[in-house]
């Protein structure tokens, strides 16, 4: 409901301006492999609104992102380790709860101001992953055991909301 033609609900008029960084650093020998990965990323989209600009982020806009991944590999294993941060992505805070009554009956739902003024706490997580390599005279094969987020880390991707009426 922010910045667009109530006669054309879909069509928005305003503009984005994206900025960003990335930086991979990699470190290679015959049996090890190391992977230092970051990327920034700055997303704002700006729309007029009664002659005021509005700047809202998009819901895929994490500033930081963080990789550290580690590979041995021996005559018939490969083990890896990988390490992930992120920021938290923008989320819509509720603002209150507004209550409206229709034919005798009392409706509820939630009031929101600008969209995507919220970020969600930073995540992080180690995952780790062992494979053993085989081989029979007419064909191979590989089978792998891998863990995902090893340390039980509670990382919220989306927060929903509900009203429950009284």
């Amino acid at each position: 409901s922010v910045a667009f033609n109530p006669n054309d609900p879909l069509q928005f008029r305003g503009t984005a301006l994206a900025r960003g960084l990335d930086l991979l650093l990699r470190y290679q020998s015959k049996t090890y492999q190391s992977w230092l990965a970051y990327s920034y990323t700055k997303v704002d989209h700006r729309f007029e609104s009664g002659g005021e600009a509005v700047v809202l982020a998009p819901d895929f806009n994490q500033l930081h992102r963080l990789n550290f991944t580690q590979m041995i590999s021996l005559p018939n294993w490969e083990f890896s380790l990988n390490w992930h941060y992120s920021s938290g992505r923008p989320f819509t805070q509720p603002q209150g709860i507004n209550e409206t009554e229709q034919n005798g009956n009392i409706f509820y739902d939630l009031r929101y101001d600008l969209p995507n003024q919220n970020r969600l706490p930073a995540n992080h997580r180690l995952d780790i992953a062992a494979n053993y390599k085989f081989q029979q005279p007419s064909w191979r094969g590989k089978i792998g055991l891998s863990v995902y987020n090893v340390y039980n880390q509670y990382n919220a991707f989306d927060y929903d909301h509900y009203v429950l009426p009284p």
